[in-house]
């Protein structure tokens, strides 16, 4: 009898270990998919986009003197009306390189990788102690790394840091990175006017921020965006109402920044795309979306937009918006 309930035991285990787990079945849309979630980055790759976002974390802990709420974050994939999801994503918002390639750092701010597809991720860089916020690529593929402890730069086979220690620079807090057309790095240093770093051809010098019309020692730039045309758009901090600065490879031009506009990127096609708060009454988040077309910002219509407007890239046939709350595309 003893014999008989113990194979009958072994029968139950082996059906239970052979059962195949549960599998989440999808939304028949991306769209659908996105919905209500964060959008932190969309990167079009030609007719392919990336979008990575996030969901507040039900079933994550965290430490009682954390008061942060954690999420969780998803990197999509959407070609044509189909997609794939990795639901626990190990990598942050795709980068292109010259060749359209995608790339991003980790979620734990370490390391760059090359995304190959959904779930499948090769380590091309280690950064070490660098914690990386961001990265571009310049002319030349290599590249530019906005880290934690100054700026990394990588050609393809060694890692190069350029810091107060190593470079003589006069911080190691950095608010972005950016190279334009001709191949020259931007990156704005730390407060106190501490200026903008630039590297033309491996020669590094220092924009003094007294130098930019409409700014004071006091005052510092941040996120760089560079166009096609040659121009790097910069956000300006520590002043009463915010403003933009744009130089052209010859001029500073300090802009008045109406309704809080502010340079989200620049999409694939080379394009300068600028959010703006038209909210009457309300100094929360951005509302509108424009881009720059012969000069002129040219105002998209995202009525149908449920959240705040955070990012945007577009591909032949249209536009990607990434909101708060979902995914608007146009």
């Amino acid at each position: 009898m003893k014999t008989n309930i113990y194979i009958l035991l072994l029968l139950i285990g082996a059906f239970t270990s052979c059962k195949k787990p549960n599998t989440v079945r999808l939304p028949g849309s991306y769209i659908e998919y996105l919905d209500e979630k964060q959008i932190l980055g969309i990167t079009a790759s030609g007719n392919e986009v990336w979008v990575l976002s996030s969901t507040v974390c039900d079933t994550c802990s965290v430490p009682a003197y954390v008061s942060t709420v954690p999420l969780s974050y998803q990197l999509t994939r959407i070609t044509g009306s189909s997609y794939r999801v990795d639901e626990r994503t190990p990598v942050w918002k795709p980068v292109r390189d010259k060749n359209n390639n995608v790339y991003a750092r980790g979620i734990n701010y370490k390391g760059i990788y090359r995304i190959n597809g959904v779930n499948d991720y090769s380590l091309i860089v280690e950064t070490g102690d660098l914690m990386i916020n961001d990265f571009v690529f310049d002319n030349n593929n290599h590249i530019w790394i906005w880290g934690t402890a100054g700026i990394g730069y990588w050609d393809g086979s060694r890692l190069e840091i350029y810091n107060s220690s190593t470079a003589g620079l006069p911080t190691d807090i950095i608010h972005g990175i950016a190279v334009d057309a001709n191949n020259i790095v931007w990156a704005p240093l730390d407060y106190a006017g501490k200026g903008i770093l630039k590297i033309d051809n491996g020669s590094r010098s220092i924009v003094p921020i007294t130098s930019i019309p409409g700014l004071t020692a006091g005052n510092y730039l941040s996120n760089p965006v560079a166009d096609s045309a040659g121009n790097i758009w910069f956000g300006t901090d520590a002043f009463a109402t915010p403003k933009i600065v744009k130089y052209d490879g010859s001029n500073w031009t300090t802009i008045s920044s109406d309704n809080n506009a502010y340079i989200v990127g620049r999409d694939q096609k080379g394009t300068i795309w600028q959010t703006r708060n038209n909210s009457t009454g309300s100094p929360q988040g951005p509302t509108s979306l424009y881009y720059l077309k012969n000069n002129e910002w040219q105002q998209v219509n995202t009525s149908e937009s449920k959240g705040y407007i955070y990012n945007v890239d577009v591909t032949d046939n249209n536009i990607f918006i990434g909101t708060s709350r979902g995914l608007l595309v146009k």
